[in-house]
């Protein structure tokens, strides 16, 4: 048998291969992983490789293997730039609509999703409060070398020139997508706006429908937040929360309604029952043609139709939580790992 080992691959299985290859008498030159980091455990890097001595190509792929009937070698070479993953974050699973419109819309691309659970809502917090979550969890993506990050949630994409300050990759907000996207479905002008206290307060929304000739009616819905976040979306208590945020819109001849938190339209089926059949303008679908257009522009796609898809969802908070509150994700994932930044 052969006692020259390259491995591919460096989840938990690969890493263990190592150890136990060199343990046999073989000589492992290299663990190569494609992704920009390892999906093994940390002990089993530190124990089957760093003890060791055997080298982790991340961000490597192997690109040639030479020999006949028998391997006589390899070569190792870094993954391009269009192969390296997306970041996508929010507060918490609200931002799940928007990845589960970004994979439908980029099905060779990989993601990284954080949901930020430990610190939600990010829309009640401080100025100083809300920078610094933003600022924490897109440090974490970048040193994940993302080649992107969507900002999948309202009020962090009001921090959105905190992180592109601290990064030259593209770094996408769901607010002017989606406030486009109104813009072209309303025919009467008027628009009611369903978001966090935090991203009604700053007006962004009310300020790009104004420049566009269209009447904002502003309304803060940040217990929809703790709501989604807490419970089954068929608790009746959805619908009374729904009930009674929305009567003062009954009455303003809305055509269309922004959802301006992207936990929000997970509510849409009650708040259908309150306002009937207007346009209802979710984050997902503007934003992520407008990451097409970016990575496009830059020559960032990943048009590799074989590529094997890895998409990883983490939280800060606990992964039980999330997995009884994101049910309604029906998305292939990797197990979700909690995270602490």
């Amino acid at each position: 048998p052969g006692k020259e080992v390259v491995i591919l691959g460096s989840g938990d299985i690969g890493l263990i291969m190592a150890r136990r290859m060199t343990l046999e008498g073989a000589k492992v030159h290299a663990v190569a992983e494609i992704m920009p980091f390892s999906s093994g455990l940390k002990r089993n890097i530190v124990q089957c490789l760093d003890d060791f001595g055997i080298p982790l190509y991340l961000n490597h792929t192997i690109t040639e293997i030479r020999g006949g009937k028998r391997v006589t070698g390899v070569t190792i070479s870094q993954v391009d730039e269009n192969k390296k993953p997306i970041g996508v974050f929010d507060s918490g699973i609200g931002g799940l609509t928007v990845l589960e419109k970004l994979m439908e819309k980029f099905p060779n691309e990989d993601f990284i999703y954080v949901a930020d659970q430990g610190h939600c809502p990010y829309g009640t917090k401080t100025f100083d409060g809300i920078k610094e979550c933003v600022l924490n969890v897109g440090k974490y993506l970048i040193a994940k070398d993302v080649k992107a990050i969507v900002i999948a949630c309202n009020t962090a994409s009001l921090f959105i020139k905190y992180l592109q300050e601290i990064t030259d990759i593209p770094v996408i907000s769901v607010i002017e997508p989606t406030c486009m996207a109104a813009i072209n479905k309303t025919k009467n002008k008027k628009v009611a706006v369903l978001a966090t206290i935090a991203t009604i307060n700053k007006g962004a929304y009310q300020t790009l429908l104004k420049e566009n000739n269209v009447t904002p009616y502003g309304v803060a819905c940040s217990e929809f937040v703790d709501f989604v976040e807490n419970h089954e979306l068929t608790d009746p208590l959805g619908q009374e929360i729904v009930s009674n945020k929305l009567q003062e819109l009954k009455d303003k001849g809305v055509d269309t309604l922004i959802h301006g938190c992207t936990h929000f339209s997970l509510l849409e089926d009650q708040m259908r029952n309150v306002l009937g059949d207007i346009n209802y303008v979710a984050c997902g679908e503007p934003t992520s043609e407008k990451l097409y257009e970016i990575l496009k522009e830059k020559d960032l796609l990943n048009n590799d139709d074989n590529h094997v898809r890895y998409v990883q969802i983490n939280t800060t908070g606990k992964k039980e939580n999330a997995l009884m509150n994101m049910k309604w994700f029906k998305k292939e994932h990797e197990p979700i790992k909690e995270i602490e930044l």
